[in-house]
């Protein structure tokens, strides 16, 4: 007779096989005589601890020819799964019953315990891993852009992974302004493959001076597999009081102006300076894609200095961006003169747009043609 875990190691008698993950087991039995066909009959398996212990099917017998005899019966499965509720190290002992020979035993031992896994947004795309302090969008740890006085919520699932009950008991935020809640309560048993969600709630302050700039909180999840799981969460704040042209406060979100910060007409621009308070430069670290600055008779509007952008749509492409955010489209106001004249039937050409983040969903921009 052999026994072996499939698609694992064969079993020896009297030995100790322990299992860390997972929470349950499968093995085979197989008739390893060469010389004949005679049957090894396997009368019975069974195991001494039915508390914490399952056997699958119950009372497993079987009449085993060796694999090279005729006839269908040349193996008998069985799967021993760890049914306790309770964390920690059980163990039973496995006796085979064969006829007309010595009982077969062995020692199954599983250490069960708990495992957290957390993620956002859409599985598993969203996963979150303990210590985080980077955040973005797909997994919602990043809340976006948020007006002063306004409230985002972002939504996680905190699921166990492991082999016996997790128990989610308490919620912590490093950040006044963010609350950290559980919309089903706490505590949260949560058996092997099991989740319940927790919500995060930034509450944009209302301050003078206006709070501008990275807000950020460390979320932190009393459990009992690591103690306390922690993921830093941040929301973007701006303060958009600030004065247009003319001094005048204009609500402005984004101002790129092109006489600020270059001097020298043809010069590459590969920065354009957000003249808000919040950062959002726009960029472009490749000399070939940088559009131009000029401050000449012939190419400046309203005797203003210009940035020009030369795109053919094949090989030549200039832009600038800002690829984490910046692209607000409530209003927009733009001075700006095409090299050609342009139609419904013109070629698309994109002046002004953002793309689809997170779940950003307004994807309004400026362009001219079809």
């Amino acid at each position: 007779m052999q026994l072996e875990i499939i698609g694992g190691s064969v079993v020896t008698q009297g030995s100790t096989i322990t299992l860390n993950a997972g929470n349950s087991l499968n093995f085979r039995i197989t008739n390893i005589e060469e010389n004949n066909c005679k049957n090894l009959k396997i009368n019975d398996v069974d195991i001494s601890n039915t508390t914490d212990f399952d056997i699958s099917p119950n009372n497993p017998k079987r009449n085993i020819k060796p694999e090279a005899c005729p006839g269908n019966n040349d193996k008998l499965d069985f799967t021993i799964e760890n049914i306790s509720t309770s964390c920690g190290v059980v163990s039973t002992l496995v006796t085979i019953e064969i006829k007309n020979q010595s009982d077969f035993t062995f020692t199954l031992e599983m250490d069960t315990t708990p495992e957290i896994y957390v993620f956002g947004a859409d599985y598993p795309n969203g996963e979150i891993f303990h210590g985080d302090t980077t955040t973005s969008a797909d997994n919602n740890t990043y809340f976006g852009v948020v007006d002063e006085g306004n409230t985002v919520i972002r939504y996680f699932a905190v699921a166990n992974i492991g082999s016996c009950i997790l128990n989610v008991s308490a919620l912590a935020s490093s950040n006044s302004d963010f609350v950290a809640f559980a919309p089903y309560g706490l505590p949260a048993n949560l058996p092997s493959y099991y989740y319940t969600i927790i919500g995060v709630a930034f509450n944009a302050p209302v301050e003078i001076p206006a709070v501008t700039g990275i807000q950020s909180s460390v979320i932190s999840i009393t459990n009992t597999d690591n103690t306390t799981f922690t993921f830093t969460v941040e929301a973007d704040m701006f303060n958009f009081n600030i004065p247009g042209p003319g001094g005048v406060t204009a609500d402005f979100r984004l101002w790129l102006k092109s006489t600020r910060g270059i001097v020298q007409s043809s010069s590459k621009v590969s920065e354009w300076k957000d003249l808000g308070t919040n950062g959002k430069d726009a960029t472009q670290g490749l000399s070939a894609n940088q559009p131009t600055y000029l401050n000449t008779a012939a190419d400046n509007i309203n005797f203003n200095p210009v940035i020009k952008f030369e795109n053919d749509g094949a090989s030549v492409e200039q832009y600038l961006e800002n690829t984490v955010n910046g692209f607000y489209s409530q209003d927009i106001f733009i001075v700006m003169i095409p090299d050609a004249t342009m139609s419904s039937a013109s070629s698309r050409n994109t002046i002004f747009a953002g793309i689809d983040s997170g779940s950003a969903g307004d994807m309004t921009g400026v362009g001219f043609g079809n």
